[in-house]
């Protein structure tokens, strides 16, 4: 079969068309296997660093599962303390237990007085004022009784001593001692 130079030139066109059509396929082709092949190398690369933070999690798990003694025991000594901490601001149980306190001591006080609470995002103070003399082994005993209260968590939070000419071993202070009772706020 005998082909003109109109056919020769047709052939020659649909075979440059088909040349074109294939190489374009073969890099469509190419581009899309490249893309897959990013698209599952980034799915590895997510999966192994979802691995890396299991194995920390269990980790953390296992050193949660070591330390159970240590919360536990941390767990009883919250407990303790929130025996102590107030619910309520049990004003009236703090003044008298403070009273009690004093009157062990042996100090000369003329006044103990309620002082503007101040409030924590957990807890708020409930501070006392208390203006006395005494001698500081009274005042020791008075710090010791404060300090370790079964019944009351309590702080001394401010001391002002003086001296007197006239008595060199009687000191008038002004003493701050402070209770807390816990609070549902928006940290607790």
């Amino acid at each position: 079969m005998a082909f003109n130079e109109q056919d020769k030139k047709t052939l020659q066109m649909g075979l440059f068309l088909a040349a074109i059509l294939v190489g374009g396929a073969l890099v469509f082709k190419f581009q899309i296997n490249k893309l897959a092949k990013q698209q599952v190398e980034a799915q590895i690369t997510q999966i192994d660093n979802q691995i890396r933070e299991q194995r920390v999690l269990k980790n953390d798990l296992l050193n949660l599962a070591d330390r159970e003694q240590e919360i536990l025991a941390m767990a009883a000594q919250i407990q303790e303390a929130s025996r102590r901490l107030p619910s309520t601001p049990e004003a009236r149980e703090f003044y008298e237990s403070l009273v009690n306190i004093i009157r062990e001591t042996q100090l000369s006080w003329n006044e103990l007085i309620p002082v503007r609470t101040r409030e924590h995002q957990m807890y708020v103070e409930y501070p006392y004022t208390l203006d006395a003399e005494s001698s500081y082994h009274d005042f020791g005993g008075l710090l010791n009784l404060v300090e370790t209260d079964p019944d009351r968590f309590m702080r001394i939070s401010r001391i002002d001593f003086h001296s007197q000419r006239e008595n060199p071993t009687i000191h008038p202070m002004n003493i701050e001692i402070t209770t807390f009772m816990l609070t549902e706020g928006e940290g607790a």
